[in-house]
């Protein structure tokens, strides 16, 4: 019997929300929703989530109740990820999203990374043998590697566009920084369970690929369907050089695609995709709109 879910995502650096109505373990979105909190801004200088970010993430969240009341949703899922993971202050920061009745489950990062491998296994189900899953978030990265179809493997590592850019990266983004950068990332890497494994094709989930792909393949405005199964080469390295990497903030706030949050950091998520694809050679990647809330519901 068909209902109708809501699944909500607190991550390091976007708030998400999917409706969706389940029917014989058929997903279909009724209604979808992304806000960037900055939930993990700072949170490497003192272990504590900002006030601002904690009023951004319960604005939205509030929002979101109220698009779960319109559709009558029957069941409500939420996770939360990197951010209220680390964070000293996460207690605090749970009983003020509980005042709005929202009740996150915090997940590790290995449980994080096997449900992104339960939507890519019902997405790609045909396109999974020696694949590479890579999901790039705020404060963490999660490797899901399939071989026939089945995941073999699972890792999570403290990596992600928010951490990564406030470790190394400052306005104007200077070239030790960014040599610095892609250090850090490839001793990560060498170190990871992929530096052992002969690996055929890499799909890509999380904000960075999914923004990545829209701003190489012009899909302005965004469209999460011509975004979804897109493929983003690794030819597109030059483009973002200049426009990520040899820009200012101020610069790349002002592309369409781009909002100011979202422009602070991708270029720290555009460096950890690259030394990934360069790491293990791979020459495209193909991006999947659909994460972790779309994983929660199967």
């Amino acid at each position: 019997m068909a209902k109708i879910v809501s699944s909500i995502d607190i991550g390091t650096n976007t708030v998400t929300l999917l409706i969706a109505k389940i029917d014989n373990s058929k997903i279909v979105s009724i209604f979808e929703s992304e806000e960037i909190t900055s939930l993990g801004e700072g949170i490497h200088q003192n272990g504590l989530i900002k006030k601002t970010s904690i009023n951004r993430c319960i604005k939205y969240l509030t929002k979101y109740k109220k698009y779960i009341k319109k559709f009558n949703v029957e069941e409500e899922i939420c996770i939360a990820t990197s951010a209220l993971r680390e964070a000293k202050n996460s207690h605090s920061v749970l009983k003020k999203i509980n005042s709005i009745n929202i009740f996150p489950k915090i997940i590790s990062g290995i449980q994080e990374a096997r449900l992104v491998g339960n939507i890519i296994k019902y997405e790609f189900a045909d396109n999974l043998n020696n694949s590479l899953v890579i999901d790039i978030g705020g404060g963490s990265t999660e490797f899901i590697l399939f071989k026939n179809s089945q995941i073999i493997d699972v890792e999570s590592i403290n990596l992600g566009s928010v951490t990564l850019f406030e470790k190394f990266f400052s306005d104007p983004i200077t070239n030790d920084a960014i040599i610095q950068s892609m250090s850090f990332v490839i001793n990560l890497l060498n170190n990871s369970f992929i530096k052992n494994h002969s690996i055929n094709h890499l799909i890509g989930v999380g904000g960075t690929i999914t923004s990545l792909s829209a701003m190489y393949n012009k899909i302005i405005p965004y469209n999460s369907k011509l975004v979804h199964k897109s493929l983003l080469p690794a030819t597109s390295f030059d483009f973002f050089s200049n426009i990520l990497l040899k820009s200012s903030f101020q610069k790349r706030s002002q592309h369409p695609l781009l909002d100011s949050k979202r422009a602070r950091v991708i270029p720290a998520g555009y460096i950890i995709l690259k030394e990934i694809m360069n790491y293990k050679n791979f020459n495209n990647v193909l991006v999947c709109e659909r994460g972790l809330r779309w994983g929660a519901l199967l």
